[in-house]
């Protein structure tokens, strides 16, 4: 038999930080304007971004709000690269066998709700409260996150 290669311990630290953090890097995406055909390769990049500067994190800075902040800018690089503007409104995926129509009904109208609320704000604004209302960040964190003082 072969003998099994043991996977990089970076590699392992990945995976728990990808699982961990995969619905924050999302939403910081989204709130940062990126449309939803590019958010998958965005996230992806995101993490790959996030396995490159893991031996230069500073471990005095919370792991969620590090994350942010390289989504941010991966974020701020999509944008400035492309000239498209985000879509007024966002397809969702159809309802699956598992949810009842008026469940699903019920969620995409929250949904658009959701999103023309968010799409009413101006970019800041819309961020930071993506960053502070839906993912919980305390407001210490969204002020460095977004670079902006405390009040």
């Amino acid at each position: 038999m072969g003998r099994r290669l043991q996977p990089d311990r970076r590699l392992q630290e990945l995976e728990s930080i990808y699982r961990e953090h995969h619905r924050r890097v999302r939403w910081v995406l989204r709130s940062r304007g990126v449309r939803d055909d590019a958010l998958d390769d965005l996230a992806q990049e995101a993490f790959l971004t996030i396995f490159r500067r893991l031996p230069e994190r500073d471990p005095a800075l919370p792991m969620g709000t590090w994350i942010t902040g390289i989504t941010r800018n991966v974020a701020f690089s999509y944008r400035r690269s492309t000239a498209r503007r985000i879509a007024a409104t966002r397809e969702l995926p159809a309802p699956t066998a598992e949810l009842e129509l008026d469940e699903a009904v019920r969620r995409r109208r929250a949904w658009v709700q959701l999103q023309g609320f968010l799409d009413g704000l101006d970019d800041d604004q819309r961020e930071v409260f993506v960053l502070s209302d839906l993912l919980g960040m305390r407001v210490p964190e969204v002020a460095h996150v977004v670079d902006a003082p405390l009040n």
